[in-house]
């Protein structure tokens, strides 16, 4: 996965320099963009998720995965859901979602860890009387 980011990093750095644009900062800092030989349109501009989207539902069909019309076997946020779930799971409450509610935050963790209680009582007999 390291190698994959990497070389879109540099991809990215790439069509940047090329584009003109060396020495002022991007205006935003998208890791996929489309790159210079895109109509004036779409270059240099972040992938929107529609477009990402349509590629992973190309290369899910490429590896043999139909894909019904209502609903295909793997969606992207299917991946995001997992990922979220599992980190949720092994660190607790983290800002990893990037969702501020409680809603949108229980909406993408499929499963809740078992909450622990702790012991709050004290003994009343141990007490010296003030």
């Amino acid at each position: 996965m390291r190698e994959k980011v990497e070389w879109l990093l540099k991809f990215r750095d790439d069509q940047l320099r090329l584009g003109g644009n060396v020495f002022r900062k991007p205006e935003h800092d998208y890791l996929l963009i489309y790159p210079m030989y895109m109509d004036r349109r779409y270059r240099l501009k972040p992938v929107t998720h529609r477009t990402f989207s349509a590629w992973w539902a190309e290369a899910s069909e490429a590896a043999g995965y139909k894909q019904p019309k209502e609903r295909g076997q793997y969606w992207i946020m299917d991946m995001r859901k997992k990922g979220l779930t599992d980190e949720f799971v092994s660190q607790g409450d983290n800002d990893k979602g990037l969702h501020a509610t409680d809603a949108m935050k229980a909406h993408y963790r499929l499963i809740n860890p078992p909450k622990r209680s702790r012991n709050t009582l004290v003994s009343i007999r141990g007490r010296k009387a003030v």
